[in-house]
C-alpha cells in the first residue's frame, strides 16, 4: 500500500494545479478464490488473448504543448514514452511534479492509466461490442508488460449498468469472476468491480467503441486518452468523482 504521508504531500502539488486525483478503492490481482492482488481489463472478441491492433510509433520524448486541469489551471513539461512488451510506460516531468503511467496503443489512440506511485494503479481498455459485451485487456506496472483479459456482459442496451465479469490475470496467474457497475457522470464514467467480498473503484473515458479505465489507491490515479496524428497527440484525462475533463496535448 502507498505510504499515506508521501501520497498526501504529492497530492498537494497536484491539487494546487487542478490535477486532483480522487477516488476510493485499492489496487489488487484477482485469483480464482476471489482474493485479488491486482485489479481489472481488452482483446479481440474472437481471441481475447490477441494483442490489440497498433499502427503508430509513440516511443520517445514528447513536449506538453497545451495542458489544463479540471479547474482551468495550466501546466507544462514533457513526457517520455517507452515500449514494454505489449504496453507502454510513460514518465511525466512537469511543472506540477513527476508521475508515472502505463498504457495500451490501439490503432491511433493511446489509452493510459496514470498514478502518483509506480505500483499502485492499473489501466484497462475495453472494446464495446455491437451486442454491448465489453472485451478487455488490462495491466499493472508490476506486470512488466504482461496483460490480463476480462469479458463483461449484461442484458439491455447502453454502456451503463451492471455486468457479470470473467477474467484472467497477467501471465495466466489465476482467473476470477464478479460484477462490474458502470455509471456515467458528465463526460466521465465511474466504475466499481466486486469480486467476492472485495470492491475496487475506477474511472473511465469513452472514445468511440473503446472504454479506457484506470483504478488504484484512493487519491492517486487517473485515466487518459490520446488521439495520435503524425507527431502530435491530443489528450483528455479524467479522475474519479469528477464530471469534467482535463486536457493534455503533446508534440515531438
Amino acid at each position: 500500500m502507498t505510504n499515506p504521508m508521501k501520497l498526501n504531500s504529492w497530492m498537494t502539488a497536484l491539487l494546487a494545479a487542478g490535477f486532483a486525483l480522487t477516488s476510493t478503492g485499492c489496487t489488487v490481482t484477482f485469483t480464482s478464490d476471489a482474493a485479488p492482488t491486482s485489479s481489472p481489463v481488452i482483446a479481440n472478441a474472437a481471441n481475447p488473448t490477441a494483442a490489440l491492433p497498433t499502427s503508430a510509433d509513440v516511443t520517445g520524448t514528447w513536449q506538453i504543448t497545451e495542458a489544463k486541469g479540471i479547474d482551468g489551471t495550466t501546466y507544462t513539461g514533457q513526457v517520455d514514452i517507452q515500449s514494454l512488451g505489449d504496453v507502454y510506460r510513460l514518465t511525466w516531468d512537469s511543472s506540477i511534479g513527476s508521475y508515472k503511467g502505463i498504457g495500451f496503443l490501439v490503432e491511433d489512440q493511446l489509452f493510459v492509466g496514470s498514478g502518483t506511485d509506480v505500483e499502485e494503479y492499473g489501466v484497462g481498455v475495453y472494446r464495446i461490442q455491437p451486442d454491448g459485451t465489453l472485451e478487455g485487456q488490462w495491466t499493472l506496472p508490476s506486470s512488466e508488460g504482461q496483460v490480463g483479459t476480462e469479458t463483461a456482459t449484461k442484458s439491455g442496451i447502453g454502456l451503463t449498468g451492471t455486468y457479470q465479469v470473467q477474467g484472467v490475470n497477467p501471465n495466466n496467474e489465476g482467473d476470477y469472476e464478479g460484477t462490474l457497475e458502470i455509471q456515467q457522470t458528465g463526460d466521465t464514467y465511474q466504475l466499481s468491480w466486486e469480486v467476492g467480498s472485495d470492491v475496487y473503484t475506477g474511472v473511465g473515458l469513452r472514445s468511440g467503441d473503446w472504454l479506457a479505465v484506470s483504478w488504484g489507491e484512493p487519491g492517486s490515479f487517473g485515466v487518459m486518452a490520446f488521439a495520435i496524428a503524425d507527431n502530435t497527440m491530443s489528450g483528455r484525462w479524467a479522475v474519479p468523482d469528477e464530471t469534467q475533463l482535463g486536457v493534455e496535448n503533446l508534440a515531438r
